[in-house]
């Protein structure tokens, strides 16, 4: 079993650096699929952002529509906008997981061992606390090109054997 890597139920076998189940595609995300998952999320904002626009213009255009079709073209712009807020906090998440090299996988393993308790900040934190709660974090850049790359496996890889290597 490579370092972080984690049994999926839905892909039933195990995923290297898995982020979560993700009920939209019906798959784990992971490593070799994570770029693919951000683009789709990307591509996905981009559709709703076009719609919107072309809505604006045909409502324009057609001044003149009847109640009850203006009431469903409302409704539909409604769940547009609330699509394209879940889809860019989603997009935020994806993105402050890879500058921090972090799975919420990770995450919510770290949340059922600590229990009410706050996870420390990079920013604010003693060094210690952060790098116990986040042992694979490199550095923004250093993590980003990590993901582009798909080598957080392999890095992760290297480090546990260094570490052994010490030991």
């Amino acid at each position: 079993r490579t370092p972080r890597s984690k049994y999926s139920p839905l892909s039933q076998g195990l995923v290297p650096v898995m982020d979560h189940d993700c009920a939209f595609v019906g798959c784990a995300i992971g490593e070799g699929n994570h770029r693919a998952f951000v683009l789709f999320l990307v591509s996905a904002v981009a559709c709703l952002l076009v719609f919107l626009r072309r809505a604006n213009d045909y409502m324009r255009a057609h001044p003149d529509l009847p109640d009850l079709d203006r009431r469903a073209f409302v409704v539909g712009l409604n769940i547009d906008i609330g699509l394209l807020g879940f889809l860019t906090w989603l997009i935020g998440s994806q993105i402050w997981s890879i500058e921090l090299n972090y799975t919420h996988a990770e995450l919510d393993r770290w949340s059922k061992e600590h229990p009410n308790e706050v996870p420390p900040s990079k920013w604010w934190s003693e060094k210690t606390e952060w790098s116990a709660y986040m042992p694979h974090d490199r550095g923004r850049f250093r993590n980003t090109w990590d993901w582009l790359c798909a080598q957080r496996a392999m890095v992760a890889a290297e480090r546990e054997a260094e570490q052994d290597a010490a030991s």
